[in-house]
């Protein structure tokens, strides 16, 4: 059992010293409804973007709920939320740091 714990102690360190990372910085975004009707489009971009991101919402976060968007780069983002009755919000200079639980509030 030691000789296990020494092989797997030493390939962890190795891999340390190697520049391997065992884990990649991801930030979450989670946007909560707190209106009367569904969102329907979460998208989200870097500041200096020309054009916004594809939809991050596979169907729509009813009121009262919340959704989680994981595995994003961390970094600073413009996100904008429109809902099913034609309004919307935009949250400009998001900070998305690594390992970090960001969340926004539809409508702020």
């Amino acid at each position: 059992m030691k000789t296990i714990r020494r092989v797997t102690a030493g390939a962890f360190l190795l891999a340390v010293l190697g520049g391997c990372r065992l884990f990649t910085d991801t930030a979450t975004l989670v946007v909560e409804n707190l209106s009367s009707f569904s969102i329907d489009v979460v998208q989200i971009a870097p500041p200096e973007a020309l054009a916004w991101g594809d939809d991050l919402l596979p169907d729509t976060i009813p009121p009262g709920d919340s959704r989680a968007f994981r595995s994003l780069t961390p970094g600073t983002y413009d996100v904008v939320v429109w809902d099913t009755d034609g309004g919307w919000d935009f949250w400009p200079r998001e900070v998305l740091g690594p390992w970090e639980r960001h969340t926004i509030a539809y409508p702020h």
